[in-house]
């Protein structure tokens, strides 16, 4: 089955006349938060005590790219890290796909990382900073739970808590995706982050981002730097690149689940056939008529035969 053809550059401009930049994607996710800008820095603050519940006095950004221990270990590469109120460790994620299904895995990854990253070399145990991994993730990690944000600590199998030393935090956009139900004076300060998120590049969103901004100084200055980001060309490519390769990856996903549905129903289909030559065997039936009806060779037969036995 051949993978529809992505839109051409031109097809893209086109269909995103009127329209703003997608906070959704990597590039832009990283821009609006990291600009040297009084707009870019409230953005992040009001972002980060939205989803943190606690004010946050002082944001020091940090290297995304982490130091390698050993040769041969995986690169470390953060979307955007920051240090706040001078020594708590923070790591922004926005995840696009969830790649066969092991996002569990990568934000436990990334979690290790963060705080080794903010544990000085001689320092002491009772000293270790709090670190904070926030994923925003443009799909359903958790399909058991309509909470669209979740917060994880190290707990006991009964929910006891060990430590709050390192905190995980998931924002699950696409089950606040629903435009018409919104009375965004009942929603927390993390889920109107949600909602800017999804629909803040979106013709139908703008009457929904305007009562935003006026709950939300941060949301305000969040779509002016969006609105900014927005008129240089040089941006658009890079969002149209990004879309391409996330479109790329998920054709490649769904072939190769394809290719895996195809290759069970070949061995079932061979593993039927043994079956049936077996029990024409065992009914006295002749090697060639079984051979001629099925294509099962004597010799196939015969080793199906010993196992059984």
């Amino acid at each position: 089955m051949k993978s529809k053809k992505f839109m051409t550059y031109r097809q893209f401009r086109n269909r995103k006349k009127g329209v703003t930049l997608d906070p959704c994607l990597d590039w832009t996710f990283k821009s609006l938060f990291t600009m040297n800008t009084p707009e870019s820095k409230s953005a992040l603050k009001s972002f980060l005590e939205a989803v943190l519940c606690r004010r946050v006095s002082n944001i020091v950004l940090h290297l995304n790219e982490l130091p390698v221990e050993a040769e041969g270990e995986k690169q470390p590469e953060f979307d955007i890290t920051c240090i706040l109120d001078e020594r708590e460790g923070v790591n922004i994620e926005m995840q696009g796909v969830n790649c066969q299904n092991s996002y569990d895995k990568r934000a436990e990854y990334n979690a290790a990382h963060l705080m080794n990253h903010f544990i000085s070399k001689g320092s002491e145990w009772k000293d270790v900073p709090k670190c904070f991994q926030i994923s925003v993730l443009n799909f359903i990690y958790d399909d058991s739970s309509r909470k669209a944000v979740s917060h994880y600590t190290m707990k006991t199998a009964d929910g006891r808590e060990l430590s709050s030393r390192l905190n995980v935090y998931f924002l699950e956009l696409p089950k606040l995706k629903n435009i018409r139900d919104t009375n965004v004076e009942r929603l927390t300060r993390a889920e109107r982050w949600i909602k800017f998120f999804l629909y803040a590049n979106k013709k139908e969103g703008r009457n929904l981002i305007k009562k935003l901004s006026e709950l939300e100084e941060g949301i305000m200055q969040a779509k002016r730097v969006l609105d900014f980001l927005s008129e240089d060309e040089l941006n658009w490519q890079r969002e149209w690149a990004e879309m391409k390769r996330v479109n790329d990856e998920l054709t490649m996903l769904g072939a190769s689940r394809r290719e895996g549905i195809k290759e069970g129903i070949k061995q079932g289909l061979a593993q039927g056939k043994l079956e049936s030559a077996l029990n024409f065997y065992q009914s006295g039936v002749s090697f060639d008529v079984i051979e001629k009806c099925t294509g099962v060779t004597k010799e196939q037969i015969l080793q199906k035969q010993n196992k059984a036995d």
